[in-house]
């Protein structure tokens, strides 16, 4: 190592795949600073006059994918404090690019025992041996989300006396050819030999955890263009995970069924929707729509709870979204039709919708680069996994 890099900056290049867009970021990470700085972010939106076919799914991911590398690429920095190798690449999936599994894990003994690592590692083997014998693809994540030794969560469980342990145990898995084909192209791009994988549900549990530690029981939802994804962690474990082929996009695309309008001016109405210097009279009209599209969207978020037999929900609910439908989500949810009527809870819940400052002191965004809530969330991920390796 040459004299004076041993201090430098480490540069990440983090990729988001979404139901209906794909984001690249540069990211600065450093052992020295508690937060990372990141110095790039395009999101790469495409949408669907319809439900997309899975080829044509895959293809429009591909295209933005190749079209955000070249972005990268060109990316520029004056900073004298990183290391401009690019030290590591993460891939996070959102639904429906990965599939997880959970169980719960309850091992106990007559009298004390002392948990040791290689305990786990033996309860671990012999209980998770079905779940990845059925996987239909290849697992990128196995852990263990949490841990309680003798009924109460523990962070660091070893070398402690218990009868008793119970674990939440995460796996998430991608279809082979889907995970080879991304990769491909990132490593002919980046002459890279690894990759690290990751899944939406584990990195925002691992965020949550981390950041608002006195969170255990909520209902997380991801919501993207295409697909609304649902998480129930209860007393920090994963009990749920609903997808719903149906996310923001329904908005835009019910308006252009109605009015015949095509989907920019479907996008420009659902602006003036949310803008809230638009006229009283423009917003009536619109807002006649948006109940219809509302009840809908919730019916279907409703008969999903329903089949699941998801019952008791959480208020507590952590909403995951695109900045420009952000508030209309938490509206929606906050609405005694969303709360009451498809959550069946009995007063309205305590609902966080994130936003740029709701990570003021958790990352850094360089002057002029626009905040992306995943990255935010993701870049945040990645420096814990980075400081952890």
């Amino acid at each position: 190592m040459l004299f004076g890099e041993k201090n430098k900056s480490k540069k990440i290049i983090l990729f988001d795949f979404r139901s209906s867009s794909v984001a690249a970021s540069i990211i600065s990470t450093n052992q020295e600073t508690s937060v990372p700085k990141i110095l790039f972010v395009r999101r790469e939106h495409y949408y669907f006059t319809e439900a997309p076919k899975a080829d044509e799914f895959i293809n429009r991911a591909h295209v933005a994918l190749k079209k955000l590398i070249k972005e990268v690429h060109s990316f520029k920095t004056t900073d004298s404090d990183l290391n401009h190798a690019t030290a590591e690449i993460h891939v996070l999936y959102g639904s429906p690019w990965y599939t997880p599994d959970f169980i719960d894990i309850h091992y106990q003994q007559d009298k004390d025992f002392v948990f040791k690592r290689e305990l786990l590692a033996k309860i671990l083997k012999n209980a998770t041996k079905d779940l990845e014998s059925k996987v239909d693809g290849e697992i990128i994540e196995k852990n263990v989300a949490s841990i309680l030794v003798n009924g109460y969560e523990t962070d660091e469980p070893f070398n402690k006396k218990t009868k008793d342990i119970k674990m939440s145990f995460y796996l998430s898995h991608i279809a082979e050819k889907t995970k080879n084909d991304i990769e491909e192209i990132i490593k002919n791009n980046f002459h890279t030999m690894e990759i690290q994988n990751h899944s939406h549900a584990s990195v925002l549990y691992s965020f949550l955890k981390q950041n608002i530690p006195s969170s255990n029981n909520y209902l997380l939802l991801d919501i993207s263009g295409e697909i609304t994804e649902i998480t129930v962690i209860r007393n920090s474990f994963f009990k749920k995970h609903i997808t719903i082929p149906v996310g923001s996009h329904i908005f835009s695309r019910k308006l252009s069924e109605i009015y015949g309008y095509d989907l920019y001016n479907s996008w420009s109405h659902v602006n003036l929707f949310l803008d809230e210097k638009n006229d009283p009279a423009s917003k009536k009209k619109i807002g006649k729509v948006f109940e219809h599209i509302k009840d809908y969207y919730l019916d279907l978020v409703k008969t999903a709870f329903q089949q699941e037999k998801v019952i008791d929900i959480p208020t507590k609910i952590f909403i995951i979204s695109d900045n420009e439908v952000r508030s209309l989500i938490k509206n929606i949810f906050e609405s005694s039709d969303g709360y009451a009527g498809t959550l069946k809870m009995s007063r309205k819940p305590d609902i966080v919708s994130f936003n740029r400052e709701t990570f003021s002191n958790l990352c850094l965004y360089a002057p002029g680069v626009q905040a992306d809530n995943i990255i935010s969330i993701f870049s945040n991920f990645v420096k814990m996994y980075v400081n952890t390796d």
